[in-house]
């Protein structure tokens, strides 16, 4: 995931690339927490 960030960084523009890296993490950090509180119970 790194390594598509660091791409986008070179390739493209600097303000582009964090605005697409905050979009990102903002978009799935919801999604991510849910899937770990229901894995946590599956485990648990």
């Amino acid at each position: 995931m790194a390594s598509i960030f660091t791409k986008l960084r070179k390739t493209g523009d600097e303000s582009n690339s964090s605005f697409f890296h905050k979009k990102w993490i903002f978009k799935n950090i919801p999604s991510l927490k849910f899937n770990q509180e229901i894995l946590g119970k599956i485990v648990g």
